[in-house]
């Protein structure tokens, strides 16, 4: 996974959702479960982050793309 040229990612937009659900499932157990561990749940936030940003930015990409005139 990782981003080309022109400022798309090259990963399928399903995994970016996979992460994001991974992240907040992860997320959840740690903040309601009696393990209250502040270093996992920022360790599991910056992936998070991550995953919404390239999610965000193939949601724009697509858009542009769907979007543009032919020539």
């Amino acid at each position: 996974m990782g981003f080309s040229d022109r400022g798309s990612t090259s990963a399928n937009r399903s995994a970016w959702y996979m992460s994001l659900l991974g992240s907040g499932m992860t997320l959840s157990y740690f903040i309601f479960s009696h393990n209250q561990d502040s270093v996992v749940v920022i360790q599991n936030l910056f992936p998070a982050f991550t995953a919404a940003y390239s999610l965000q930015l193939d949601i724009r990409h697509r858009r542009r793309v769907e979007n543009r005139v032919p020539e």
